[in-house]
């Protein structure tokens, strides 16, 4: 075999056995490997990671009590903590089909199955080094986000017919989704579903055109590649998505069920199991879908108190408050000074005392969540806001649910299928009046913010414009028209006086938080590409 080495390239080891990072050591170490690092579980490898970059990276799958290895990979990801430059190798001694679906799902770089040899090691590092190499270039246009160098590197892999063309091409397309370039990845991934059916390019031609809200072309899509390939679970995801949007909930769940007996592992599959059977009264898969999802996702970056409190909802529907207030109880032990979590405990233990009929305790509960809420608005999440409405309007503090509710539109007024159900939630508490009104007067807010705003950039005064609409954002931070103004805003005063770093950063965080509003996606995708235009000029 050539002679090859590991000399400067930075290695973390995890495993709990400490043999086994021994037998590991002893084997890089005879590739020349100096730079050696070793981590005994989950919280030591985040940490370890979160400190440095790592060349390569072995993990075992299996790490006793704490994140597996699965859920490592799944949070480097998540956290920006993995280059693309980087190798990352499950290692694993299981081979059941939930580990392997699994892990399979957030794609590790290999897999190394114990025991194995060191020519085998050998073998794959050589591979992969040689891959990662070979698409270095790839790697700094997507991290910079620059779509027409991708491009050119995707046409000189066409023209070469080079070996990870596919790879280049895939990555190109990511990009231009995550961009708003649907026509130019539509158009990429035809000529590549031209030559034979690839899955991920049929995946991306199905979120194109569910971008477009062409929900039906997305649907038959799907279909096919779940026909093509009935292993790929994205796919799942995605058709459960479109049939949502279409109103065809029962068939939804249907699929994500389908989805969940293959791959259990997800916690967000499984979250959107268990939202969408309680939307559908069938409290039986949703209690079981809730409760994966909270034992699932102990470990994982994906928890959230939610799941806690859609497992008392659904118990409370079932009329076991007693097993409710149980699981209320998990919450403050799950997420210890947590103030989303500590505020959601009021609000769903307040939710199980009105549901068996004891108003006192509910409304002391419910008074404390206001508090909590008018202290820190931006603790409340839609649904957590829902919630708390309902509270307030049951235990007579109409004027509570009253600024909760307004606080829910201030933030999506423009979203008529929340909007109706603010609407109903104002309705069931006989506030159907003062709701509309309510509604009416927080949309003229924020459509004479907006008009305010644009007409002092109109008459020059950009500064102050950017200040009426940050400011206004203090209110409402998710308000997707407000958050595109600021950060148009903001880009204007870069084009006069150039870009700052700062700058840069905080107009991306705009331009984010407008990222999923299907109201406001072709002006998002525009400034999107004048941010990318702002951000390679300042380099």
């Amino acid at each position: 075999m050539k002679l090859w080495s590991l000399v400067g390239q930075r290695c973390l080891i995890v495993d709990d056995f400490p043999e086994m990072r021994s037998m590991l050591r002893n084997l890089l170490t005879s590739f020349s490997a100096q730079d050696l690092q070793q981590a005994r579980n989950g919280e030591e490898a985040m940490r370890a990671l979160a400190q440095q970059h790592y060349d390569i990276i072995f993990c075992d799958y299996n790490l006793g009590s704490g994140r597996d290895g699965q859920q490592i990979l799944e949070e480097a990801k998540q956290r920006g903590l993995l280059a693309l430059t980087s190798i990352f190798i499950m290692v694993t001694a299981e081979n059941t089909s939930a580990m392997v679906m699994g892990a399979i799902e957030y794609q590790p770089d290999d897999y190394l199955a114990k025991p194995f040899t060191k020519a085998v090691l050998q073998a794959r590092l050589t591979k992969l080094m040689e891959k990662k190499a070979a698409l270095a270039d790839v790697y700094r246009a997507v991290e910079k986000q620059d779509v027409e160098r991708l491009e050119q590197l995707g046409a000189e892999q066409a023209a070469s017919h080079g070996k990870h063309r596919h790879e280049v091409w895939r990555l190109q397309t990511e990009l231009l989704l995550s961009v708003g370039s649907l026509d130019a990845a539509e158009d990429l991934c035809a000529t590549v579903l031209a030559d034979r059916e690839v899955p991920w390019a049929l995946l991306a031609t199905a979120r194109a055109r569910y971008q477009r809200g062409d929900y039906g072309k997305a649907q038959h899509v799907l279909r096919r590649l779940i026909e093509v390939n009935p292993t790929h679970m994205a796919a799942y995801d995605w058709l459960a998505k479109v049939q949502d949007r279409l109103g065809e909930s029962a068939a939804a769940q249907s699929t994500l069920a389908k989805a969940v007996a293959r791959s259990p592992k997800s916690v967000l599959r499984q979250r959107s199991l268990a939202e969408i059977a309680a939307r559908n009264g069938d409290a039986e898969v949703a209690e079981r879908a809730y409760r994966q999802v909270i034992k699932v996702g102990e470990h994982s970056v994906w928890r959230r108190p939610a799941d806690y409190t859609g497992l008392v909802q659904v118990l409370v529907d079932k009329n076991e408050t007693a097993e409710a207030l149980k699981v209320v109880g998990e919450i403050g032990r799950a997420f210890r000074d947590d103030a989303q979590a500590a505020l959601q405990t009021l609000i769903a233990e307040a939710d199980v005392h009105l549901a068996g009929g004891a108003e006192r305790p509910a409304r002391e509960l419910v008074a404390q969540a206001v508090t909590m809420f008018e202290a820190e608005p931006a603790l409340l999440a839609v649904e957590v806001g829902m919630s708390l409405a309902h509270c307030c309007a049951a235990v007579g503090l109409v004027d509570a649910a009253d600024e909760v509710l307004k606080h829910i539109v201030r933030n999506h007024h423009e979203d008529e299928t929340l909007l109706a159900e603010v609407r109903g939630v104002y309705e069931a508490a006989g506030m159907q009046r003062r709701g509309g009104e309510s509604i009416k007067a927080v949309q003229g807010e924020v459509a004479e913010i907006n008009n305010q705003g644009v007409r002092l950039a109109q008459q020059g005064d950009v500064e102050q414009a950017a200040r009426l609409f940050m400011q206004a954002l203090e209110k409402m931070p998710n308000n997707a028209a407000v958050n595109l103004n600021a950060a148009q805003i903001l880009m204007l005063s870069m084009s006069e006086h150039g870009a700052t770093r700062a700058t840069l950063e905080q107009t991306r965080r705009y331009l984010d938080a407008a990222r999923d509003s299907p109201a406001h996606c072709e002006k998002q995708r525009k400034l999107s590409a004048m941010w990318r235009q702002l951000a390679a000029a300042a380099k």
